[in-house]
């Protein structure tokens, strides 16, 4: 309750503007063709509402102030503000705002949605209202034609009532009665059949002329000029709307047609009656205010009128008196610097002096207000004492913000200015002297002098500006240095200016050593001088420091302690993988070539530069070795200040010699020759051998006669023993069909042995047979217990050759049961281009066979 009190208050004094509420029951519907449907909506408003009106998509379709004649819409008035959309379609579909407007002032509700759904054809019956469902606007009293709720297509089971302005329900016609002013509002005649409901709604709006006329506030008002009057509100029951009219000292000014009176600020010309007249079409009412202002003092007034007084020392000065316009009755008096000097509204000073100076107010009171009006005295005189902010001298830091004032008593004030030693600003014009940013340009005296036109004086002090080695600098004016080892460093010089001076000192970053002076000398340059050299000049002010780079520039060397590789021996498909340091500056290039073949080709070459030292880690790999990888290799590492050299040699395990120039795959022919002379050489002494043997055989079968067993081929050898004795060679007695060279040491040398060549000797069945083909009618045959399948491949096809690790190539003896014309047995040699008609075999020697070759 006393917040509304205040809310009013707060109004009639026009500190707060009209407020609206528009409030809606609900945000969406959902309703089928043909159907009427009420959107429900409420505004409250404090000062009244100008009128109500309804937006489609903020496009204005219905307003209390224009009526629309297809009856599309009803509703829409300041007393009932709910619209009515009659026989609603589908393109009724859409967003709605309810607004209520105050003069200018609009406010509207937040979005109403309606949609609408085709009715279903199973449901047909509709509402009707007889005679008509038309909006009714009548006068109060008046009888109005009876209307009835009916449905002329619903059945039996249909429910027909009213739903009356009150709520209330009633089956009944309306209207039997005389209009009163609590009939105006809605009716609906409401169909409904199981769950289906049709409607059709009116207004009927009950008009008649103003009653129960008020004002708010409602008593009349004194108020203050100059403060705000209370905005005041001329009400009145009226239908239709009234509309209102104020009279009184110039309203047109401050009156509305929706009956407010705002008068804003109060002034003398605001005081009097105002009447408010409500009226419509059916009669009107007056109520009357009477407003009074009280005002003063205003206007004060001084005679003399001068308001500023400015004299030399000893003017006599003439009394001011101090007037103003008052009502009620206003209280005047001086005083200076709280002071009270007079109550009877005149000033009287005499005879001028400093003391007198000053500002002298003159107030008029009236009840609860009072204005002020003042003078002011000077009295005028030359400078009489100078002085300046800072006792004595000033240090300050350079780039520090210097701030020194200087002031004088002086009537009027004197001009005040500066001198100083920077020319840039030599003078400086106004109280204060601002150095924004000390340099050391601002060392020196400083001159503070007041003048007027009635004298001179001024005063000086002297500024010391601190600052560190902004400019610091080397001799030589150079900061980086590449020198090659064992050549004479200059010597550097680090220069600095400061104020205090500055403590000059050098430090090596990488030995952390340090050097008190200005001066750096080296001497030689040696790697362990490089590095950075700061140069620090130190005082109370700070420290600044630069950096002079000396590099030591030598050629690639390769660490002592990582010796490197001069030949390499390995195996067909291995990798050869290696590394090594190098030391040099500048940072070098390596590059490895290898010069098997003609044609020169570069191996790839990794490299890793260390990090804060001047070692590079170059690696390198080959990998799948084969016999176009042997041979020599140059690795080539070079700088602008030399260059490094290492070679190595590739070679293959049991390869044989390689050569130190020019290797690789161009030895391969050398070798291939190498072997083709060792197998012609080797065939020639199987040849030789074979004659020998046969002319020893024939000499020996000549010899013996008889001798029933004529082979003589077989001799002592490591592997085998003669079948019929170790230690003698007397043939065994005739009558076996073999003779056969077991030996025991043999077979169990040859289980552990799986690569040594066994030997079977066959002779004739009988001693006859043995005559008849004559003494060479021995069978050798020479069993390799390996690959069968590969012999006889090789006997079918062309000879081929077979080489061990050491180059030797196998030859396969074969003895063919091919009788020539002297009835003498071939022996072919497989593995050599020639083939031999005779051959004897030594089993004394035995060729070494790689793992592998022989299998049995």
């Amino acid at each position: 309750m006393c917040l509304a009190i205040w809310l009013s208050w707060l109004s009639l004094l026009g500190l707060v503007s009209a407020r609206i509420n528009v409030t809606v029951q609900k945000y969406t519907y959902e309703v089928f063709t043909g159907d009427d449907l009420t959107l429900q909506c409420s505004i409250v408003s404090d000062e009244g509402l100008d009128s109500v009106h309804w937006k489609k998509s903020w496009t204005v379709i219905y307003s209390s102030d224009s009526r629309r004649t297809d009856y599309k819409y009803s509703g829409s008035t300041t007393a009932y503000p709910s619209l009515t959309i009659h026989n609603v379609q589908i393109y009724d579909t859409n967003y709605y705002y309810c607004c209520g407007k105050k003069e200018r002032k609009e406010i509207c509700s937040r979005w109403i949605h309606l949609k609408v759904k085709q009715r279903p054809k199973d449901k047909p019956f509709t509402a009707s209202v007889l005679p008509n469902d038309r909006d009714i606007a009548t006068l109060e009293g008046m009888r109005l034609e009876q209307r009835t709720c009916i449905s002329r297509d619903c059945g039996e089971n249909c429910d027909i009532q009213w739903t009356l302005p009150n709520g209330e329900k009633s089956k009944s016609d309306i209207f039997t009665e005389p209009i009163r002013q609590a009939d105006a509002g809605k009716y609906t005649c409401t169909v409904r059949s199981m769950d289906v409901e049709k409607s059709k709604s009116f207004y009927v709006s009950v008009n008649y002329g103003p009653k129960d006329i008020a004002l708010s506030p409602p008593t009349n008002m004194t108020v203050r000029e100059g403060r705000q009057i209370p905005v005041v509100t001329c009400q009145a029951q009226c239908s239709p709307s009234c509309s209102y009219v104020w009279r009184g000292p110039d309203v047109r000014k401050y009156s509305r047609p929706s009956g407010t009176l705002s008068l804003g600020t109060a002034t003398k010309s605001h005081a009097g009656v105002y009447v408010c007249m409500a009226k419509n079409d059916h009669g009107n009412l007056s109520i009357a205010l009477n407003v009074n202002v009280e005002y003063g003092p205003t206007l004060i007034s001084f005679t003399p009128i001068t308001q500023s007084y400015r004299q030399l020392e000893g003017y006599m000065m003439e009394p001011i008196r101090c007037s103003a316009d008052c009502n009620p009755t206003c209280h005047i008096s001086w005083s200076k610097d709280g002071h009270r000097f007079s109550s009877n509204g005149v000033l009287a000073l005499g005879s001028l002096d400093r003391s007198k100076d000053g500002t002298y107010i003159c107030t008029a009171r009236g009840g609860n207000m009072h204005i002020n009006k003042t003078i002011t005295v000077k009295t005028l005189y030359g400078p009489r004492a100078i002085s300046i902010s800072s006792s004595g001298n000033l240090s300050a830091e350079e780039g520090q913000r210097i701030s020194i004032g200087c002031q004088a008593d002086c009537s009027p004030p004197c001009n005040i200015t500066w001198a100083g030693p920077n020319t840039d600003l030599a003078f400086r014009y106004g109280r204060n002297l601002i150095i924004s940013k000390a340099g050391r340009e601002d060392n020196g005296e400083f001159v503070c002098t007041a003048s007027n036109q009635y004298g001179k004086k001024n005063t000086s002090l002297r500024i010391n500006i601190h600052y560190a080695g902004a400019d610091l600098r080397v001799i030589p004016d150079d900061i980086r240095y590449s020198i090659k080892e064992g050549t004479a460093i200059p010597d550097i010089r680090c220069e600095a200016t400061c104020n205090p001076a500055c403590e000059i000192s050098w430090h090596h970053d990488r030995t952390g050593h340090v050097i008190n002076g200005r001066t750096l000398s080296l001497g030689k340059m040696e790697r362990s001088k490089d590095g950075n050299y700061t140069c620090k000049a130190a005082n109370s002010q700070g420290t600044q420091t630069l950096n002079v780079s000396v590099v030591s520039l030598f050629p690639p060397e390769v660490l002592q302690d990582d010796p490197l590789n001069t030949s390499y021996v390995v195996n067909i498909g291995d990798v050869i993988r290696d590394s090594f340091s190098i030391d040099a500056c500048p940072t070098p290039h390596a590059f490895l070539l290898y010069e098997g073949t003609e044609d020169q080709k570069n191996i790839s070459i990794q490299e890793e530069q260390q990090r804060g030292s001047y070692r590079t880690i170059y690696s390198y790999a080959i990998s799948n070795i084969t016999y176009s990888d042997v041979g020599i290799y140059t690795l080539t590492v070079s700088n602008s200040q030399g260059t490094f050299l290492h070679k190595f040699s590739i070679k293959i395990a049991n390869y044989g010699s390689l050569p130190q120039e020019g290797g690789g795959a161009a030895s391969i022919p050398f070798l291939v020759w190498i072997i083709l002379v060792a197998v012609v050489v080797s065939l020639l002494l199987v040849v030789a051998i074979v004659i020998i043997s046969k002319h020893n055989k024939e000499r020996k079968h000549k010899e013996n006669g008889s001798n029933n067993f004529p082979f003589t081929g077989v001799h002592n050898n490591v592997l085998y023993n003669p079948a019929w004795g170790a230690q003698s060679l007397e043939p065994p007695q005739q009558g076996g069909n073999h003779v056969v060279i077991p030996n025991t040491n043999a077979v169990d040398d040859a289980s552990t042995r799986p690569n040594d060549v066994y030997a079977t000797v066959s002779k004739p069945g009988t001693t006859d047979e043995l005559t008849a083909t004559g003494p060479s009618d021995v069978y050798s045959v020479v069993v390799k217990h390996r690959k069968p399948e590969r012999r006889s491949q090789r006997t079918e096809q062309s000879p081929s050759r077979t080489t061990n690790k050491d180059g030797l190539i196998y030859l396969d003896v074969e003895f063919v049961s091919q009788t020539d014309t002297n009835g003498t047995d071939q022996v072919v040699i497989h593995g050599a281009e020639n083939k031999c008609e005779y051959g004897e075999i030594d089993f004394s020697r035995k060729a070494t066979v790689a793992d592998g070759d022989l299998k049995e």
